[in-house]
């Protein structure tokens, strides 16, 4: 057994130990009643399962997916090693598991006398009362399981049974019309389309314009609370706009910082009356940084730079040592990298290892020693000091006074 097996496995019989269960699933599956002991196989039309099939299906190579369901259940999704299907871990509520079943009923939309099983479900749940940890152990899994220089994790929903009870649950009596819901997602879908077109191929007019056509139109219903509605639509299309810059040839490291801005952003949304004006500056932010940072326009000696910074950020990254390994003269090297990127390699790197630091104060709990050395910045004094002059505040006060996702995800 290699290394990443007994890992895995030793993640897999750690769980089972917790009564989480695990399962090696290869898609497509026809049966997912595995997932939740049967519960969704109960909905009234047989629907239940739609939804999660399509979004394990969207779970990709080197990420690891955190995701919620409307029931208040965590489940864990990854590709194993060669992409030999999947691990799916879950369900398990993270925290004190004072959340009774009749709070998840008024969440979710569903009742015990629409689906009697859903008490017993809650019985059977494990709860696991410290979710850091529970995070922890997937992060420090996927750091050694997948290399380094792609590995993430992905805080998201795993479906959505508030859909099922307003759209298909109401509609259902008038099948020669397509319901509301289904309109409304599809006009929604279209816009996305149009709009990811804009960004890869278009003009910034184009994308403004497509943008544009969110105002106005009706909003998908998803939750029954219309600004959780509001928050959702603007994460998803956040998503897709940064994927698409990623596609483009963005840096990671150039869009890390746009995602957290935008994220900090629809946290404070209040109402569906925000939605098209901050849909239409996160299209136009991403927009000007692709024309403008696309790594296609650098030159051969620059993109290997970036590629190297990106595959180890805890290496030793000077100009020397790295036109050493790329064999090129350093003053040579130093010139074309500034005249390329616009700032000296120095500060690049520093940049880089600075906004991996505020990623991962904002998406764990870990010691803010053991995220200096991660981000290959070993001096405590000096990653404080550097942190400070460039972001103005200690990493302690970032930490203290910034939305982080699982706020976000409370809200």
């Amino acid at each position: 057994m290699d290394v990443k097996t007994a890992l895995i496995s030793f993640v897999e019989e750690y769980l089972n130990s917790n009564s989480i269960p695990t399962h090696r699933v290869c898609l497509p599956c026809g049966d997912y009643s595995w997932l939740d002991f049967g519960l969704r196989s109960a909905l009234p039309g047989g629907r239940g399962y739609h939804f999660i099939q399509s979004c394990l299906e969207s779970v990709g190579p080197n990420t690891i997916h955190h995701l919620l369901d409307m029931l208040g259940c965590v489940y864990t999704v990854f590709q194993l090693p060669d992409r030999a299907g999947l691990l799916v871990c879950g369900p398990v509520r993270l925290g004190n598991g004072e959340l009774p079943h009749v709070a998840a009923q008024a969440q979710s939309g569903i009742s015990v006398q629409e689906v009697p099983n859903l008490q017993g479900f809650y019985q059977r749940v494990a709860v696991f009362h410290q979710p850091a940890a529970y995070y922890n152990l997937f992060t420090a899994l996927g750091s050694r399981v997948f290399a380094e220089e792609a590995f993430k994790t992905v805080h998201g929903r795993l479906d959505d049974l508030e859909y099922w009870h307003e759209v298909y649950q109401r509609d259902l009596s008038a099948p020669e019309q397509a319901p509301l819901g289904i309109r409304a997602f599809e006009t929604w879908h279209s816009i996305e389309a149009e709009l990811i077109k804009a960004l890869c191929l278009g003009t910034e007019s184009d994308v403004l314009r497509a943008a544009a056509k969110t105002q106005g139109a009706d909003l998908p219903r998803l939750l029954a609370d219309e600004v959780w509605d509001a928050k959702t639509c603007l994460l998803e299309f956040e998503t897709l706009l940064r994927r698409s810059a990623d596609l483009l040839g963005v840096p990671a490291v150039l869009l890390i910082p746009y995602r957290s801005r935008h994220i900090q952003l629809i946290a404070r949304v209040k109402g569906k009356a925000e939605l098209s004006a901050l849909l239409t500056q996160f299209a136009q932010d991403y927009y000007l940084l692709t024309r403008r940072q696309s790594m296609s326009k650098y030159s051969l000696l620059t993109q290997k730079i970036i590629t190297l910074v990106a595959q180890d950020i805890t290496a030793d990254l000077s100009l020397s040592a790295i036109s050493k390994q790329l064999n090129a003269n350093a003053k040579y090297l130093s010139a074309l990298f500034k005249r390329d990127v616009g700032v000296t390699l120095t500060d690049y790197v520093s940049d880089r290892r600075i906004e991996m630091a505020k990623r991962m104060l904002f998406l764990t709990d870990l010691p803010i020693k053991t995220i200096a050395q991660k981000c290959g910045i070993p001096d405590i004094h000096y990653f404080s000091h550097l942190f400070k002059r460039r972001i103005g505040c200690t990493p302690k006060y970032f930490r203290g006074n910034h939305m982080r996702i699982s706020d976000f995800y409370s809200l």
